[in-house]
């Protein structure tokens, strides 16, 4: 790879020695790092956990240590690395630290919230050599620091640029290259090579959407593109090669592992909470590393206070496990949770913490999703489906990586099916796992709970857990609090599906069965008034509809959704003025059903 020899060592001496363990380079690697070494401005397209950040990290580093004049603090800034997430900010930052402690004279730093203005301008005023940052915390030291210096600004790498296209960076990103593109020479572009005084550019992705080729053709001038799924190499002028531009219509086979297993689950809303339970008790029992994944931060919250709280049925709580993080609910299994809103020193630790762990389960919101290196996770879970196509690829790009095998699995109800025909014309084959048998499993892996729960009906033995859960859900304040809030933002989510919209609908909802997907006893347009706040003809009537609705897309026979029976949407816009969540839909102002950013992050 022409590195220098410290970097080669470093990359193939064991973790033990604090190496990366390489053998050899990745697909991605041995076609990109040449290519950065050399100057040329890049876009790399490559599958999760192929070594991305390698890739572009050794050819900086490499470049920066073998320039004649050694950089020096005063200089400022010569190389700046954005990512949409803190983790993921933290991660690229660990890495970058041990690929510069040979180069002593190479300073890598982060700054991405979470700590105070004051702290980070003093580091960037003592001076960075290599930057790690969020969007919006740079572009605030870009705008008000002055003792930032980037005048010796030589690299901009934009990772996950897709990713900062979807949580809504797209501003911040173009005004950051705005401003240093005005503060290169003659006002240069933020794109050339960087032997002619202006800043190279390297755009990092494992997926490329509309709004990444928006920014391609907005920003940016020639840039070469590697394909490293396809082979295709070549250069582009300012956009996506036409090819590739109509292969985006789809997600190929090539984007996720062969060796990744993909498994589907199709359950009704109102057994989805004892098939995940199941689920989790058997990955438990198997020592495996998790990661949940749920579409909202309520959710998180719900699903972490009861599993560290909730027992299953026939053993008996532990106070101790409960007090260190524990899933109780599994057997003491160890548990964390992780979304944008936990403090940033609890972030940081938890990832760490997960990150080392050789078991355990991680609830999360899509703030996980991409870019995070999580070594040893078995099984990828989504307890709620992706807004996208490209959530569920990175998603299940947690695990599998590096060659390593790994399992994912989606919850499908019956009326979501559509969800896992669109997978299937992107090219996503999923093998279906049987309920019965998970929950066969799971009865069985306990004499005790097996003879208290396990029948010839395995469905009636999954409402019994289902009760059980629900049990303890209304025994608590601030865990029916919390489910509370989690339907809530459920809701709203769903009602927010985005290009998905035709297969999410929330009329086809059972609003009585998702609420027991979250361990509540009744929807809560169904509960008692003094549970919701607020009395009244309103809420008799809201009630009385939301029965009736609930009675007409009860399961058939066979256990789907009798759809033929699911009532168009009204025209009526009625206020809530007691602002009650469990409004159906046929009768709810269409704005509260809207999400906001929060929700999700």
């Amino acid at each position: 790879m022409n590195l220098h020899p410290r970097l080669e060592a470093l990359v193939k001496a064991p973790h033990s020695e604090g190496g990366f363990g390489f053998d050899r380079p990745t697909i991605v690697q041995s076609r990109s790092i040449k290519t950065i070494i050399d100057g040329r401005s890049t876009f790399v397209k490559s599958q999760t956990g192929s070594g991305k950040t390698l890739a572009y990290l050794l050819p900086i580093v490499h470049r920066l240590q073998s320039l004649l004049a050694k950089p020096t603090r005063s200089d400022g800034t010569y190389a700046l690395i954005l990512a949409p997430t803190r983790e993921l900010c933290s991660q690229i930052y660990d890495v970058l630290a041990r690929l510069a402690k040979p180069f002593i004279w190479l300073v890598p730093g982060c700054i991405s919230g979470g700590e105070r203005r004051k702290s980070e301008k003093a580091r960037l005023r003592k001076g960075v050599t290599m930057l790690v940052a969020t969007p919006g915390r740079l572009l605030d030291h870009l705008k008000s620091t002055e003792a930032f210096r980037r005048d010796h600004l030589q690299f901009v790498v934009l990772d996950e640029v897709d990713r900062l296209m979807d949580m809504g960076f797209e501003k911040q990103v173009k005004d950051i290259l705005g401003l240093l593109a005005l503060e290169q020479p003659k006002g240069g572009q933020v794109s050339a090579h960087a032997s002619t005084g202006k800043i190279q550019t390297t755009l990092v992705s494992a997926t490329v959407t509309a709004a990444v080729r928006s920014l391609l053709n907005d920003n940016f001038g020639p840039h070469h593109f590697i394909d490293a799924d396809t082979g295709e190499d070549g250069e582009m002028e300012g956009s996506l090669p036409k090819e590739e531009e109509e292969a985006q219509a789809h997600v190929s086979l090539g984007e996720v592992p062969e060796q990744l297993e993909q498994h589907v689950m199709q359950v009704t809303y109102k057994l989805k909470l004892p098939a995940l339970s199941a689920l989790l008790r058997q990955c438990w029992y198997d020592n495996c590393k998790v990661v949940l994944f749920v579409r909202t931060t309520a959710t998180v919250d719900f699903l972490e206070k009861l599993f560290g709280a909730a027992t299953w049925p026939g053993e008996r709580s532990n106070a101790l496990a409960a007090k260190k993080r524990t899933a109780t609910l599994f057997g003491g299994w160890p548990l964390y949770r992780l979304h944008g809103s936990v403090q940033q020193a609890e972030r940081l630790a938890t990832y760490k913490a997960f990150h080392g762990t050789k078991t355990g389960l991680l609830v999360c919101s899509d703030v996980a999703a991409r870019g995070l290196d999580l070594p040893g996770v078995n099984w990828i879970i989504q307890y709620d489906p992706p807004a996208e196509i490209s959530d569920y690829v990175h998603r299940i790009g947690r695990t599998a990586r590096r060659g390593e095998p790994g399992s994912s699995l989606i919850f499908l109800s019956p009326s979501e099916q559509q969800f896992l025909s669109t997978l299937e014309l992107h090219g996503l084959q999923l093998k279906r796992l049987s309920l019965e048998a998970t929950l066969q499993r799971a009865f069985s892996l306990n004499a005790s709970v097996q003879a208290l729960l396990h029948g010839k009906n395995l469905e009636a033995s999954a409402m019994k857990l289902q009760l059980h859960l629900e049990g303890q859900v209304s025994a608590s304040e601030e865990l029916k609090d919390s489910a509370l809030q989690a339907f809530r933002s459920f809701m709203r989510g769903y009602s927010a599906q985005g290009a998905l919209k035709h297969i999410f609908q929330v009329r086809a909802l059972h609003l009585g069965h998702v609420a027991r997907s979250f361990a509540l006893e009744n929807s809560p347009a169904t509960m008692p008034t003094e549970e919701r706040g607020g009395d009244g003809k309103k809420r008799k009537q809201i009630r009385d509809v939301a029965t009736k609705r609930d009675r007409e897309l009860d399961d058939d026979a066979t256990g789907n959704i009798n759809t033929k029976k699911i009532p168009p949407p009204s025209k009526k816009k009625k206020k809530d003025k007691e602002g009650g969540v469990g409004v159906p839909v046929a009768i709810k102002s269409k704005k509260r059903w809207v999400a906001s950013a929060a929700d999700y992050i």
